[in-house]
């Protein structure tokens, strides 16, 4: 009590230092890791993954190891205000998918046009 009595009373940095910085320098590590080994036309949300992880990794509660960013109580309520969109088909198809759609996309136009110019 009398320890976070004196956390309260100190100046900005010392809080930081002691409370904030220790949880929040691995969570922006493994970010960055994470973010570097996601497939680069994959969508890569920083914000939603410091949200996890912090939430996760909170020292003072061990029973959230296996939660999900969707099922996170302040999540929740936060989307039931303001429902994400969709994420958009360049955020969730492989390069190789994308491709396809892309040379289908000109074969077909190719073709149209063919029989347009006839």
């Amino acid at each position: 009590m009398q320890q976070e009595d004196e956390l309260r009373n100190s100046k900005p940095r010392d809080y930081l230092m002691a409370e904030v910085l220790p949880t929040m320098i691995p969570a922006i590590n493994q970010m960055l890791r994470v973010a570097k080994d996601t497939e680069r036309r994959k969508r890569f949300n920083p914000l939603d993954f410091l949200a996890e992880y912090l939430y996760r990794n909170n020292p003072r509660h061990s029973d959230r190891q296996s939660i999900k960013l969707q099922d996170i109580p302040f999540v929740i309520e936060e989307w039931k205000i303001n429902p994400r969109c969709p994420l958009p088909l360049s955020a969730t198809l492989s390069e190789q998918e994308a491709a396809v759609i892309i040379q289908a996309y000109i074969r077909s136009y190719t073709v149209r046009s063919w029989y347009l110019v006839r």
